[in-house]
């Protein structure tokens, strides 16, 4: 297992990059500030768990969760340009308060831009986990 670099600043230069499957966990404020617009996934990713902060501050547009992520925590994808957020599987999504993920509300995660709003907007503080 690796991560992804935090507070990683060799990331300001380019505009998309491919995470490798061997990934599993992208650490908080990973891509804060980064330049970074499009991020995608080498197939059959084992990408279990997106850190906060991870995208926070960072020119992001459009990304698809892979099937592999059961956990995303609070404040992804805060002041970004996110517009569309994708989700490989649909399915068991819950959002809490807290860490702790007790009393979780389930969420319908079907709509791309829908998906944007929440994350970015209407959900910002809270963290994400599916079963």
């Amino acid at each position: 297992m690796y991560d992804v670099l935090t507070n990683n600043t060799n990331l300001n230069n380019g505009k998309i990059i491919v995470l490798s499957k061997e990934l599993e966990t992208i650490g908080r404020y990973s891509f804060y500030n980064s330049s970074i617009e499009i991020i995608e996934f080498e197939a059959n990713s084992r990408i279990e768990h997106i850190g906060n902060s991870a995208f926070h501050f960072s020119r992001i547009e459009n990304i698809i969760i892979p099937s592999s992520v059961t956990s995303i925590g609070n404040y992804v994808f805060n002041t970004t340009n996110l517009s569309k957020l994708s989700f490989e599987n649909l399915n068991g999504w819950k959002m809490y308060d807290t860490s702790e993920y007790t009393n979780g509300t389930s969420m319908n995660v079907n709509d791309p831009e829908e998906n944007a709003i929440m994350f970015k907007n209407t959900y910002l503080n809270k963290y994400w986990k599916r079963n």
